[in-house]
This record gives C-alpha cells, structure tokens and sequence, in this order.
C-alpha cells in the first residue's frame, strides 16, 4: 500500500482540482482560510452579497462511510489503468466479519464501505471520491442550475472549497436555485405520507402559507394589526406574499410585518406543545412590544430644537398642537397633541388613513382638533389650536376659499368653519413648523404605521418652550 501511495502522490496535484487543499503536496488549509476570508471581505464590502450565501458542512464520519463501488467508480472516471484500479480495490477490500455472539459463532458480514484508518493509500483515495462533488457542481454550473461566487471581474467563480471532508459552499441565493434541491425518493414515498397537523386550527395540512396567514387566527391577526392586511388579497405561495408586501411596505411596516409573523409563529407552537387556544390580542402585544424594542435603540426622537420665536397664550388657556403628514401613496397621518394650562401633556391623539394631496392631511389635523377642543369649553374659557399652514388657517377664520386649490380640502374647511360657529371660544393661529415639531414627528410616525410609544420622549410631556403663557 505505502508503494502505490508514493505512486500515486506525484499525479495527485494533476487529478485534484483547487478546490480541495488535503493531502495534496503544495498545498494547505493556510491556502482556503486565505480565500474564505477574502470571500467574507467581499460580502461584507459588496452589495451584491446580499444576494449571496455560504454555509460550511462536515461530512459525517466521511472515511467510513465511502462506499467501494462509488471508488472504483470514481477511479474509472479519471481513467486510471485498469490494472492499477483493480489493485487498489485488492488492497482497500476486507475479509469477512465473523460474529461472534455469547461465544457462539453466528453468522457473518461482509463490508461494502469504509477506508482504513492509518493507511497510506486512505487519504488519497478519499479526496479522489471527493472529486465526484467537484464535478456535480461544474455540471450544474455549466447547466446555470447553479451560480457561484465571483469576488473580481477577472476572478474565478467559486463555489465550493474543501479540505478533506470539510465542505464551504457558497453561490447566489435565489428561489430558482432552491426549487433544485431534490428530496430523496423514500422520505418522499415512505417518512412523508403524512403532512403536518396544523397546530391550531386542526387542518391535515399545514404549509407555511396556512400557518402564517391562511388560519383563522392568522387571519385575525393581520386584519387587527396595524397593518390591516387582507389575506384572501394575497398571492398563494409564500415567497411571492414576501416579494409583494416588501414591495408595497415601508422599512417601518416591514419591521412590523416580520414581526408578526415571528410572534404567530411562537404562539402556534405554544398553542401546540402546551395547549390552550391562539390568543391574537397577545400576539399583537408581543409583536409591537418587539418592535418597540427596536425603535428605542434608533438615534431619531422626538428632540426639543431651537426656535427663536415666542407664542403667548393667555393665562388659563390649553394649548393644542396639531400637523398632517402625506406621502405620494396617498398616505395620510394627523397628529393633536394636547397641553393644558400648566403646558403639561394632557392627551394625544393619532390617526391615518388615504387623501389625494397634503392640503387635505392639514385640513383633517385641525378639524379633529376643533372637534377635541369643543369638548374642553366647559372647563376652560379658550382654546388655542397652532398649525403650520398658514393657507388653512386664513381660510378657516377669515372664511375665504381662493387659496384652496383642493376639492377635497375646501370640503373639510367649510366642516370646520361650522365646527368653530358653535365653538366660537376657540381660537386658530399659525406657527412655524419648528415650533411643532412634536405633532410633526407623531403625525409622520402615525403615517407610516409605527408604533407611537418608542417616540414618546421626556419632552413630548411638555410644550415646547417658545410657547409661554402670560398674564392678560
């Protein structure tokens, strides 16, 4: 054995690709640490490594496991002399395994598989079967089934590296590529005849599309979120629910939509190895809870900032402050923070919904605050409500609608103007956004469907201070 092991090492750099660094004279695992940290700079650096994975796999008992026929085989493939192969095979194959059982001879077997350890010749041949893995992936990558790593437009694609039974692959990560993977026929035919039980709802089949939206509880869910998904809107599979909704959702809503699903996911399995019934109001809690965690550690809040201005209110009189805030989407958020006579946050109130422009968001802001500050005439003699525009405010108290440009918008102030016939006590005036800033930053927030508890800092419990209260 050791003779054909001499033999063998001079041709073995010839016949072992790159890919492999084990028992191959002028190389060593120095050389794939090398690589395999250039590939991490890479993905770490580089954009497209976003599409991009790489996982490490060690092949379990690997020399025990090599079967003969898959060596000959292997040996063949590279055109080794015949003569030679079948020496080889001489010297790997064993006797028979007597059993001895209780001292009684009974029965015997005869091996199949396995290298000796120790055995000059053992490591030689393993990385030759190894060869066959090497091989799977050119033909797949030949095919385009599979699309390896390139770190340089001038490097070679990788898409495997190996040091003996030590596998790193790596390549871009895609569905296509994954609908390849093959399922063995006996778990096909005989370990999954059975689907998995839903763990709620009882159904025979559960999939990752029933699980997360389909059930029942799931369904609750989504509608009861902020979010007010509908999932008979949805499409079938999965991977095309994620691409639509990441699509159509914001980095914030997506915050809360992975969320979600994380927190149905924990409360199936409670439900399932502890018993007991889906509790929607929970999971809601937890997830938001979740993502009030995250929101806490962003660098953005709710901050005071300079303001040269000075806005006087007379003695006694509560304070509110309103904004709307539109995007292109059509989106609207509106925002009235409430401050009684001290300047102490008494109350807030939020809510979104879809406009045509930014006029009406504004609109809708100071007619949900009039509305508010009719109902605090019985314990206060005025109200004073401050926004930033300067349009709504000339049309709602000097009742001229030349400014609006806006259909929409003109309906909502004549809604306003009969609020304020009645509550003739309560006073509009405009301030600079600066001043705002608090219902600027709740009414953005509100939009965009984030939680509103993580961006209510020390200082939205007070009016900020260009705004004074002074004796009449």
């Amino acid at each position: 054995m050791k003779l054909i092991s001499e033999r063998l090492k001079p041709i073995i750099p010839l016949i072992v690709t790159q890919d492999q660094a084990a028992f191959v004279k002028g190389r060593g695992v120095v050389d794939n640490i090398i690589l395999v940290r250039e590939i991490l700079h890479f993905f770490n650096q580089n954009e497209f490594s976003q599409q991009c994975f790489m996982f490490k796999s060690d092949i379990n008992n690997a020399f025990d496991t090599i079967r003969w026929e898959f060596l000959r085989a292997a040996m063949e493939l590279i055109n080794m002399p015949q003569n030679l192969v079948n020496l080889i095979m001489n010297c790997i194959k064993g006797g028979k395994v007597v059993l001895d059982i209780n001292g009684k001879i009974d029965g015997f077997i005869i091996p199949k598989r396995g290298l000796r350890q120790g055995c000059p010749m053992s490591p030689f041949l393993f990385i030759l079967g190894m060869q066959f893995l090497t091989r799977i992936f050119q033909k797949f990558m030949i095919e385009g089934q599979f699309k390896a790593v390139k770190i340089a437009a001038t490097a070679p694609a990788i898409s495997h590296i190996m040091f003996a039974d030590d596998l790193l692959v790596m390549g871009q990560a895609n569905s296509q590529q994954v609908q390849h993977v093959k399922i063995h026929p006996c778990l096909q035919d005989f370990l999954l005849w059975l689907p998995s039980r839903s763990g709620r709802c009882g159904s025979q089949n559960e999939t990752i599309e029933h699980l997360l939206f389909h059930c029942p509880s799931s369904k609750a869910v989504w509608f009861a979120s902020s979010l007010a998904i509908t999932v008979h809107a949805l499409p079938s599979l999965f991977s095309q629910i994620l691409s639509q909704l990441i699509n159509e959702l914001n980095e914030d809503e997506c915050s809360v939509f992975f969320s979600l699903m994380w927190q149905i996911w924990k409360e199936r399995c409670n439900c399932f190895f502890k018993g007991g019934n889906f509790d929607v109001e929970k999971v809601l809690k937890h997830a938001h809870f979740t993502v009030y965690k995250d929101f806490q550690n962003l660098p953005r809040r709710i901050t005071s900032k300079d303001f040269s201005g000075i806005y006087e209110l007379p003695q006694g009189t509560p304070l509110i402050i309103v904004d709307g805030s539109w995007d292109v989407r059509k989106r609207m958020g509106v925002a009235v923070i409430i401050f009684n006579d001290r300047g102490i946050l008494q109350n807030y109130h939020v809510r979104r919904g879809e406009v045509h422009d930014a006029l009406v968001a504004e609109t809708n802001a100071l007619l949900l605050a009039i509305q508010l500050a009719k109902s605090m005439l019985n314990q206060y003699p005025q109200v004073h409500i401050f926004t930033d525009s300067q349009i709504v405010v000339s049309c709602v108290t000097n009742r001229n609608m030349q400014d609006i440009t806006s259909w929409w918008a003109e309906e909502v102030v004549q809604r306003c103007i009969q609020e304020l016939q009645m509550g003739q006590d309560i006073k509009i005036r405009f301030s600079r956004k600066e001043a705002l800033y608090q219902a600027h930053e709740l009414a953005n927030y509100a939009r965009r469907g984030i939680p509103l508890q993580p961006c209510l800092s020390q200082n939205l419990h007070r009016a900020p201070s260009c705004f004074r209260w002074a004796l009449v």
